[in-house]
């Protein structure tokens, strides 16, 4: 049996070692990635060799070749009869543990008892929350509030949401980021030691140190998206639809965040490329804009690239420090070719117009029942004109807090991440303005606020 194993990862291999005759491989696991060698074909194919039955779960695109397991479970299999395509990992997890129920002799119940880490993992993807991602969603995240889970509990306490209400944006914003800063810029394994523990002294003790590491990541997306923006600003040009930057030194795990950033400042596909230290080999992490086909533009770039794989809006890549250049032009190319001018010009939606005076306790409570809000279904966005932004004053580190007047009644705003791009004239005259209702805790005192998602000067 050991002559049959794979080069494959330390998990991998913790699997090989309790010499199993069934697995279960979940995520990434149908091929999605494009390269010179499938390590998720080669690992199956070692596994079915040496007599162990493999089924693998996954949500990506599926490359060419599928692995050899006895099941292959993926939505965007091209003959997969379901609807709901846009399930995440944890998803067809979930959805694989229901059919087993009646095989298993189990209560049909049982696997609801892990929808609280369903609707977790689903809104720390940035699935479309649509379909039978809404229903998920919405029974996990009444169960999120109470979470049988000792960790997960210990995860919402430290973060301050302990006996709160919590909304998909709580675990979009707050609950997911520190789940994920061990994998960004810390040990992975921590955030798997907090979702198993039972001991409710250990788990407190991995959530506070996961919130010390979400606070070296926002520190360190601060640091790369200020460096990100003056290289940005020195290269590109009018005629770029895309942007891609790379640098030394750049953290492959929190290149993706400032990505976004990038995306949302400058309205274009971007990449951003971190080259490993030592090393003549980068990793890259894209995002991308409505109507623009990450991956299908890699996979027409891909012969620069060591391997890709991703989504529709999401992408990472490895590449090697002499295809740069090339891959940069190739991929400047086909934006070009694929977007018009017009699609470069950041818009925001907005719903309805309303005059301050308007906004209400009884229209928020209205609000709620929309959620869970997210992608594919986003919380209503409302616009006020000729609105002033009294006493603003900036907060943390890149955001603007004020109260938004338009002297038909007032009420507090919160802008993140604007404060550096924001001109003081702009605060000074009167503003359209773009927002979202929300309810905000300080202090024990909960108050409705705007939260701004755009913002310009009146015509």
């Amino acid at each position: 049996m050991a002559s049959a194993r794979p080069r494959c990862s330390p998990g991998c291999s913790r699997v090989w070692a309790g010499a199993p005759t069934r697995s279960f491989r979940t995520a990434c696991g149908t091929g999605t990635t494009s390269g010179p060698r499938d390590t998720a074909v080669e690992a199956v194919a070692a596994a079915r060799a040496a007599g162990i039955e493999v089924i693998v779960t996954d949500h990506h695109l599926p490359g060419d070749a599928l692995p050899p397991a006895s099941a292959v479970l993926d939505p965007r299999r091209a003959d997969c009869p379901s609807v709901d395509k846009d399930l995440c990992g944890t998803g067809v997890a979930f959805k694989l543990a229901q059919a087993l129920v009646p095989a298993l002799g189990v209560s049909p119940h049982l696997p609801l008892h892990f929808l609280d880490l369903v609707a977790l993992a689903t809104v720390a993807d940035v699935v479309p929350l649509t379909g039978e991602n809404r229903i998920l969603v919405r029974h996990g995240l009444k169960l999120l509030a109470a979470s049988h889970w000792t960790g997960v509990r210990a995860l919402v306490d430290t973060a301050g949401l302990g006996g709160k209400p919590i909304k998909a944006g709580h675990v979009g914003f707050i609950l997911a980021p520190r789940l994920n800063a061990a994998g960004r810029i810390g040990d992975a394994m921590d955030g798997l030691r907090l979702l198993l523990s039972d001991d409710p002294d250990v788990a407190a003790a991995i959530a506070r140190e996961l919130e010390t590491l979400n606070a070296r990541r926002q520190e360190l997306d601060q640091r790369i998206l200020d460096e990100a923006v003056e290289l940005a600003e020195r290269v590109l040009r009018p005629e770029d639809h895309a942007l891609v930057l790379a640098a030394d030194a750049w953290h492959p795990g929190v290149i993706g965040i400032v990505a976004s950033r990038l995306v949302e400042r400058y309205g274009r596909p971007t990449f951003l490329i971190g080259w490993d230290e030592g090393s003549d080999v980068g990793r890259g992490s894209g995002r991308s804009v409505a109507g623009f086909d990450l991956h299908a533009a890699l996979q027409r770039v891909g012969h620069h690239l060591e391997k890709y794989g991703g989504h529709t809006m999401a992408a990472g890549l490895t590449i090697r420090r002499e295809h740069y250049d090339a891959f940069r032009v190739a991929f400047l190319a086909v934006a070009r070719d694929l977007l018009d001018p017009d699609d470069l010009v950041p818009a925001q939606r907005v719903d309805l117009e309303l005059p301050l005076g308007l906004v209400s306790e009884e229209l928020e409570k209205l609000i709620r029942y929309l959620e869970p809000c997210g992608p594919g279904n986003p919380a209503p966005v409302f616009g006020v004109r000729h609105a002033r932004a009294v006493g603003a004053r900036r907060v943390g580190t890149n955001h603007l807090r004020f109260t938004l007047d338009d002297e038909s009644g007032a009420l507090p705003a919160i802008a993140f991440q604007v404060a550096d791009a924001v001109p003081d004239h702009w605060l000074a005259d009167r503003l359209d303005v773009a927002f979202r209702l929300e309810r905000d805790e300080w202090q024990g005192r909960e108050t409705l606020q705007a939260r701004v998602a755009a913002m310009a000067p009146s015509e």
